[in-house]
């Protein structure tokens, strides 16, 4: 992050200062111009909580500049960073534990997108799981197919979350891009849902659901197991 430095205080400017100076590395720049530039450099994980404070006091200010992974941010992509930063600050658990609870979702506690932990009813409430991006054409009762960019696109913001999964763009790439409904083993793993319409703005219900929590863990597991 970079504050421009004015001749005349702003509101909070000195506790933005003292935030910045928990940086891991912390400097002024002198440019040609006069103008005196603040810089801090982070790794988020250290001070999530007062890195979001300082974005909340310096993302408005004029000259401030923040970058993240060298990507310089919008003013959208500020509003994500604190987000995320808050929530990864009150969240300390949510990529630690079993598999099932590290993979738990695609995207993260801001991005619902969940991958193991299936339930239909929580489905029913307006929950996304990768699945809720399947669709189906017109007259193709065999079939049904994933739009992997609709739900890659889904996770961008996820991607400033100190807590996103490494593993996150594998496991989309590895997802089956067509759902064949024949019957596997004598067993119908994915059954048609009758929730054709959206009823909430978190999604829109899937063609087609897995016929079972046990069955599709089992299947999810076997799909990724040279991933995870």
């Amino acid at each position: 992050m970079e504050i421009d430095r004015k001749p005349s205080g702003r509101k909070n400017e000195e506790l933005a200062l003292d935030l910045l100076a928990n940086a891991r590395d912390r400097y002024d720049l002198s440019l040609e111009s006069g103008k005196i530039l603040s810089r801090g450099i982070f790794t988020a994980e250290e001070n999530m909580l007062g890195l979001a404070n300082l974005l909340d006091i310096a993302k408005q200010w004029t000259g401030t500049i923040i970058y993240h992974k060298g990507d310089l941010l919008g003013t959208a992509d500020v509003q994500h960073l604190g987000k995320h930063l808050k929530c990864a600050a009150n969240q300390a658990g949510c990529r630690s534990g079993s598999l099932d609870q590290r993979l738990a979702y695609l995207g993260c506690h801001l991005v619902r997108i969940g991958l193991l932990n299936y339930s239909l009813a929580a489905l029913k409430n307006g929950s996304r799981y990768w699945f809720s991006y399947l669709k189906s054409e017109k007259g193709n009762n065999l079939h049904v197919f994933l739009d992997k960019y609709a739900l890659a696109k889904a996770m961008e913001s996820s991607r400033l979350c100190p807590r996103f999964p490494d593993e996150a763009s594998a496991i989309v790439d590895v997802l089956p891009p067509v759902v064949n409904l024949k019957p596997m083993n004598n067993h119908l793993f994915w059954v048609p849902t009758k929730y054709r319409f959206r009823t909430s703005w978190l999604c829109r219900y899937p063609p087609v659901v897995p016929n079972s929590e046990v069955m599709y863990r089992q299947w999810i597991k076997q799909l990724l197991q040279e991933r995870i």
